[in-house]
C-alpha cells in the first residue's frame, strides 16, 4: 500500500501518463486562426511500463471528432492538410508529431482522436487532443470544487475536483491532467493522497486530486491544474492553518471578547467564531441579562468525545454571580468559575451539555453568552444609575421576595440633596413593570430623630420601573405632576477580595423607636457602597454617600462620609455642577446579624445599633 501511495505522489508532482498511451508533450491546445494551418502537436508514446517506446504506428483522424461523428452545427474544426500522412511511427525516443491540420469554423476547441498499435494490439481509447481555434489558447477545464479552502495542518483537504468539457458542455473522457504544487520546506502544501486520485477524466469528464492532508506549514498557496502539453493552467487557492487555540470576536455592542482553550487535545482548533443575532437562538429566559449578546463558536478537528476547557474574557462589567449560559438547543447555565474580574472559565465535552449539535463528532458547536440572573428567582436589588452622563444621582433598590424598596436620591430645585422613597408597589401582569407611590417624608436630624418625628405625608408622585432584564430598566418618575423618563442600569463598583465571605447588603434602620431614617448597604463582591437617608435641621430629607468603604476585618467596614450638591433635578440636570465635601467618617461592624453604626462628624459622634428592615 505504501508503494502504491508513493507512486500516486509521484503522479501528483509530474504530468500524468497512462501505460500504453499517447501523451502530448507540447503544442496541445495551441491557438490557430480560422483558415490557418495549425502547428504540429508533439507526443510521446509510452508502453505498459510507462516508458517511451519506438516503432509504434500512430494513426490520426483526418478531421475533428465532431465531423468524424457526423455532427452538424457551428463548431470549431480542423482538417488534415492535403498530402500530410495520417500514419506516423514513433522514433527511437518514442516521439511522434501530428500531421498538419487547417482550422475552420467559429472560435472554439477542435478535438482530434488517434489510434495506435502497441505489441500487435490496437489501442483506441487514447487521450484526445485539440487546437484552440481563435486568437487565444482555450482550456476546456473548469474547477468544480475545492478552491479557496482553509485546511488545518495535519487534516485533509476536500478533493480538488475539475471537469473537462467540449464547447457544448459535454464531457470529454480520457484526458490526462496533473495537480501540482511546490512542497519543498518551508512552503505550505498538500501532501501525497490518501485515496486514489482520478488523473484522467472519466466518462462524465471529471478529474480529482484525491484526499490529501495539509502539511505542517501555515500559509496560502496555489495548486495548478494542467492538461498534458497545454501551456495554460488553472489554480486552486488553498490556505493551510495551524490549530487556533485563542481568538477574539466582536460582540453585538462592538466590543471585543477573547476566548482561549485552557486544556484541549492538540488538534482542537477554533474554526469559526462570530456574534450571533438573537433571532437565531431561542427566546431568552425571563429577565436573563446578556448585555454583550450571544457568541457562536465552533471547535473543530478534535478527537470524538473530547473535553475542552475554555477561558472567556468578557468586555463588559458584569454583576457578581454571572456565568456562562448556552443558548442552543435551549438556554441553560454551565458550570462556571469567575476567578478573575472579567474572565469566565468553563468546559464542554463533544456531544455533551453545551455542544449545540449534541453529537460526539469531533466538533464542539457553542452558542453562548455571559449572562446574569436566575430566571426562576429574578433579583433587582442594587445601586442603579443612568451612567456617567448623569453622575451624582441614582436609584437604590432593596428587594425582599417580590417587594422592591426603592429610594431615589437626587437634588431639589436648589441643588441640595433630597430623596424620595417608594416602600413598595405592585407588578403588572407581565411581571416586567413595578409601580408604586413616591413619598418625601419629614423628620429630624439623625441624632435627634424619634419615631414620633417621622411624618410620611401624602404621596408626591409615582415611579414605574420597567425591567428589560436584570441589568437594565426604564424608570418613569412623576413628581409634582411633571413626568421624567430615564434609562437606568446597574452601577458597578465592586472589587474582589476572597477573604470577605459575609453578605451584608440590605436596608438597615435603628428600630421601631427611631423609625424614619435608614442606612442602605449595597454589596458587590467584597465592596460596600453605603447611603444614609436622614433629615436636615429643616426637617427635609437629605442624604450622605459612603462610596469608598475599606475593610479592616471580615465584618468591619469604614470610610469617609460625603455630602454632595449639584444642579436642580430632574429637568436639565447638569452633572458638571456636582460637588462633594467631606462630612465626617463612619464605621460599621456586623455582630450576630446586627450592625453597629458609628458616625463621626466635625461636631459630634454617634453610635446606633441597626437591624435589617423587615418588609
Amino acid at each position: 500500500m505504501k508503494a502504491l501511495f508513493a507512486l500516486l505522489a509521484a503522479a501528483f508532482l509530474a504530468p500524468a501518463a497512462l501505460a500504453q498511451s499517447l501523451v502530448p508533450t507540447s503544442g496541445n491546445g495551441a491557438a490557430v486562426a480560422s483558415g490557418a494551418v495549425a502547428s504540429r502537436i508533439q507526443f510521446v508514446v509510452r508502453n505498459d511500463a510507462n516508458q517511451p517506446q519506438a516503432g509504434v504506428t500512430v494513426t490520426f483522424e483526418p478531421q475533428c471528432t465532431y465531423r468524424m461523428r457526423g455532427e452538424t452545427g457551428p463548431y470549431a474544426c480542423v482538417t488534415v492538410v492535403p498530402g500530410e500522412s495520417l500514419t506516423v511511427v514513433s522514433d527511437g525516443s518514442g516521439n511522434v508529431s501530428s500531421p498538419l491540420y487547417q482550422a475552420d469554423g467559429p472560435n472554439g476547441t477542435a478535438w482530434v482522436m488517434a489510434t495506435m498499435v502497441v505489441d500487435g494490439r490496437v489501442i483506441t481509447n487514447l487521450p484526445p487532443f485539440y487546437w484552440s481555434v481563435g486568437p487565444t489558447v482555450r482550456l476546456p477545464l473548469g474547477i468544480v470544487s475545492g478552491s479557496n479552502q482553509v485546511v488545518q495542518s495535519g487534516f485533509s483537504a476536500e478533493p480538488l475536483v475539475a471537469r473537462v468539457v467540449d464547447d457544448f458542455g459535454r464531457p470529454v473522457p480520457g484526458v490526462p491532467v496533473s495537480f501540482t504544487s511546490s512542497c519543498t520546506s518551508p512552503l505550505p502544501c498538500l501532501l501525497a493522497p490518501t485515496t486514489i486520485p482520478r488523473l484522467v477524466s472519466d466518462a462524465f469528464g471529471y478529474v480529482d486530486s484525491g484526499v490529501r492532508p495539509a502539511n505542517s506549514v501555515g500559509g496560502s498557496y496555489n495548486v495548478l491544474l494542467t492538461m498534458a502539453g497545454v501551456s495554460a493552467n488553472l489554480a486552486y487557492s488553498i490556505t493551510n492553518v495551524l490549530p487556533v487555540r485563542s481568538t477574539t470576536v466582536r460582540t453585538i455592542t462592538g466590543d471585543t471578547a477573547f476566548i482561549r482553550m485552557i486544556e484541549a487535545p492538540a488538534t482542537c482548533s477554533v474554526t469559526f467564531i462570530e456574534a450571533v443575532n438573537y433571532q437565531h437562538v431561542p427566546v431568552r429566559p425571563y429577565m436573563l441579562a446578556t448585555p454583550e449578546g450571544v457568541i457562536g463558536a465552533t471547535i473543530g478537528n478534535c478527537p470524538v468525545g473530547a473535553k475542552v476547557s475554555f477561558s472567556l474574557q468578557h468586555p463588559g462589567a458584569m454583576p457578581e454571580g454571572s456565568r456562562i449560559w448556552t443558548a442552543r438547543p435551549q438556554w441553560r447555565p454551565l458550570a462556571t468559575t469567575n476567578p478573575i474580574e472579567g474572565f469566565w472559565d468553563f468546559s464542554i465535552t463533544d456531544g455533551g451539555e453545551g455542544d449545540a449539535d449534541g453529537v460526539a463528532n469531533g466538533k464542539i458547536e457553542m452558542i453562548m453568552a455571559v449572562a446574569f440572573g436566575d430566571p426562576a428567582v429574578p433579583r433587582f436589588d442594587d445601586l442603579w444609575w443612568v451612567g456617567p452622563v448623569e453622575n451624582g444621582w441614582g436609584i437604590s433598590i432593596v428587594q425582599h421576595g417580590d417587594i422592591l424598596f426603592v429610594v431615589v436620591f437626587a437634588y431639589d430645585a436648589a441643588g441640595q440633596p433630597t430623596w424620595y422613597v417608594m416602600p413598595g408597589g405592585s407588578w403588572d401582569a407581565t411581571r416586567e413593570t413595578y409601580t408604586g407611590r413616591l413619598y418625601s417624608p419629614r423628620g429630624r436630624p439623625l441624632h435627634e430623630h424619634l419615631a414620633r418625628d417621622f411624618a410620611v405625608g401624602a404621596p408626591v408622585g409615582t415611579l414605574a420601573l420597567t425591567f428589560s432584564d436584570m441589568m437594565s430598566a426604564r424608570a418613569v418618575l412623576t413628581i409634582g405632576g411633571a413626568q421624567t423618563l430615564r434609562f437606568i442600569e446597574r452601577q458597578f463598583f465592586g472589587v474582589r477580595e476572597a477573604s470577605v465571605t459575609g453578605r451584608y447588603g440590605d436596608m438597615y434602620y435603628p428600630g421601631a423607636s427611631r423609625d424614619g431614617w435608614g442606612l442602605v448597604l449595597h454589596q458587590q463582591f467584597a465592596s460596600m457602597f453605603a447611603l444614609l437617608f436622614t433629615y436636615g435641621t429643616d426637617g427635609r430629607p437629605t442624604w450622605f454617600a459612603m462610596p469608598s468603604i475599606t475593610r479592616n476585618q471580615n465584618d468591619v467596614f469604614e470610610g469617609i462620609v460625603y455630602r454632595t450638591t449639584s444642579s436642580s433635578w430632574p429637568a436639565d440636570y447638569d452633572p458638571g455642577a456636582l460637588q462633594s465635601r467631606d462630612a465626617g467618617s463612619f464605621r460599621v461592624q456586623f455582630i450576630n446579624g446586627a450592625a453597629q453604626f458609628d458616625l463621626i462628624t466635625p461636631t459630634r459622634s454617634d453610635r446606633f445599633t441597626l437591624s435589617r428592615i423587615p418588609f
